[in-house]
C-alpha cells in the first residue's frame, strides 16, 4: 500500500504535491483541519491543526501509530531513509522567490 493510500485510509486527502512540498489534510468536526506537511528541501515533517476560528492559533498535535506508519511510508517513498541519494538544493533569500519558509521568501536552485 502506498503512503497516499495509507493517508486516505485514515481520512486524509492529498492537498498539494510539488518539488518542494507534500501536504495532506483532514477536516475534523466542524472547525478543525489537521495537516501533515513534508518539506522536501529541509527533509522535515510538521503535523499541525488549524481552527477556522481567528481566535485559536495553529498548534501541533499528537499522532497515533497508524498515522506514524503512513508518515514513515511517505518518508520511505521520498528516499529519506536508507542509502538512496537525494538531490540537494540551495535556498537564496529573494523577495520574488517562489518558496516561503517561516514567513521569508526564497529562490530554490538545485546544486
Amino acid at each position: 500500500m502506498s503512503a497516499k493510500e495509507m493517508f486516505e485510509k485514515l481520512g486524509y486527502e492529498l492537498d498539494i504535491i510539488t518539488d518542494f512540498e507534500i501536504l495532506y489534510h483532514m477536516k475534523w468536526e466542524i472547525s478543525t483541519t489537521y495537516w501533515v506537511s513534508f518539506n522536501i528541501l529541509s527533509k522535515t515533517i510538521e503535523c499541525f491543526a488549524n481552527s477556522d476560528s481567528p481566535f485559536e492559533p495553529s498548534k501541533s498535535y499528537e499522532i497515533d501509530i497508524d498515522l506514524l506508519q503512513a508518515i514513515n511510508k511517505q518518508v520511505e517513498e521520498l528516499g529519506w531513509i536508507g542509502d538512496k541519494e537525494q538531490e540537494e538544493y540551495t535556498l537564496t533569500p529573494d523577495e520574488n522567490g517562489t518558496t516561503q519558509i517561516n514567513g521569508e521568501w526564497y529562490r530554490v536552485e538545485k546544486k
